[in-house]
């Protein structure tokens, strides 16, 4: 099986974090390959943002899914999960879904830590939409910013101050910065750390052996002139969709 990660930030670091990540939660014979944004922000923080990263990730889908059986879109939110099923005949999985379903079987109460308060509300209302919000305790972010020199071992400080406030079962790690911080947070927690990528490559195995496909309606292909400045895969892959 082969599995695409798309990171739809533009940051190569935090895709290379997530495929590390991917690559250990992958069961046996499941190949893992990543494909970053080529365009847009470092780290998405406003609607704006989040609108050119979903343009980027579903021309990263079309450039790199030949060849694959289920893709996962590596960002907290949507960022092109729902638009690409609509356009690519396979299962397409996004971390915030993977890790709230994991969260919802599992039954615990949970704190999520994530990068800075600019994003903190927003991941919050994705836990509440999910109707998690009752079984959420906190959301924390570390005091130095991502980049920084003391952004680990604050994310690490963070995540025990979460513990100590409200004793939650787990904890969820948001933010592509906290990625490659993972097994350090868990060790500092003293609780289960879980994070996304890990959930969704476990569902995106899962939908794939079970012959989970997209949403895609066959019919004409459609003339590819009609789109402009598009890149030619995504353009075909527009132009296949039901008219």
């Amino acid at each position: 099986m082969r599995i695409l990660l798309v990171n739809p930030n533009t940051s190569r670091e935090a895709t290379d974090a997530f495929v590390a990540l991917a690559r250990g939660a992958a069961g046996p014979g499941t190949e893992i390959v990543g494909a970053t944004g080529r365009f847009g922000a470092r780290l998405m923080r406003n609607p704006a943002e989040t609108a050119i990263g979903v343009h980027a990730a579903l021309e990263a889908i079309a450039e790199n899914v030949e060849g694959c059986d289920a893709v996962i879109v590596a960002a907290f939110g949507d960022y092109g999960v729902t638009a690409g099923r609509a356009l690519f005949d396979l299962p397409i999985v996004g971390i915030a879904d993977a890790a709230f379903a994991a969260l919802r079987l599992a039954g615990t109460r949970f704190a999520i830590l994530t990068v800075n308060a600019a994003v903190a509300p927003l991941i919050a209302k994705a836990a509440a939409d999910a109707r998690l919000g009752e079984r959420m305790t906190s959301i924390g972010y570390p005091a130095a910013a991502p980049g920084s020199p003391q952004f680990a071992a604050a994310a690490a400080e963070t995540a025990k101050a979460l513990v100590a406030k409200d004793r939650p079962d787990a904890i969820l790690a948001a933010g592509p910065p906290l990625a490659p911080l993972v097994p350090a947070l868990r060790e500092a927690a003293g609780v289960p750390v879980i994070e996304g990528v890990s959930c969704a490559v476990a569902l995106a195995e899962a939908m794939a052996k079970l012959g989970f496909k997209g949403r895609v309606a066959s019919g004409d292909a459609g003339d590819i002139s009609v789109f402009s400045g598009l890149s030619p895969k995504l353009a075909a892959a527009l132009a296949r969709r039901a008219r």
